[in-house]
């Protein structure tokens, strides 16, 4: 195998990865709204008056995002978008631990509701430099599309899923 047939497919599994992530992560805000509302008001950085704009501009940025990454539209573009949103994420989560915030829940959805800053700090740097680290990589068209396509199906089982689990009774 060449070296730009490798560097295309990490480049698509990647980038689907990180757009699979993303579009996960604000999908499940927007179901979710109360604890992601939530979670917002453990970060003491954020001004409390912008706190309706952040909860809503968030998971659509996360969606819009999410849906560039894995139906590979202005890929490089939305990477660099991508890189950018993990490291303000990044800069925030710093701010609150500096401001005595060690505990907190990173308002993603995913895991445990509240982990250490260093572990939250740690995640968000990573994705970014992986975030930026995918604009560099070549991309192989035809590789793209079937990744696309497995991506957007595993999207549409996760949403099923979902579904059922919303459906699902819950024991208090």
């Amino acid at each position: 195998m060449s070296h730009d047939i490798i560097s295309g497919i990490l480049n698509a599994v990647l980038q689907a990865a990180l757009g699979a992530l993303l579009l996960g992560s604000g999908l499940a805000k927007r179901r979710a709204f109360v604890a992601w509302w939530q979670a917002l008001g453990m970060y003491r950085a954020l001004p409390l008056r912008m706190k309706p704009l952040i909860a809503q501009v968030i998971p659509a940025a996360e969606i819009a995002l999410g849906t560039l990454l894995v139906l590979p539209l202005f890929d490089a573009f939305a990477a660099l978008l991508a890189a950018a949103l993990f490291a303000l994420f990044a800069l925030v989560v710093a701010i609150n631990w500096a401001l005595g915030v060690s505990r907190f829940d990173c308002g993603c959805q995913f895991g445990s509701r509240r982990s250490h800053a260093r572990v939250i700090l740690a995640r968000a740097v990573a994705l970014s430099v992986l975030s930026g680290a995918s604009m560099l990589l070549p991309a192989t068209a035809p590789l793209e599309a079937g990744v696309c396509a497995v991506t957007a199906l595993l999207i549409a089982l996760i949403a099923l899923s979902w579904r059922q689990l919303a459906a699902t009774p819950r024991l208090n």
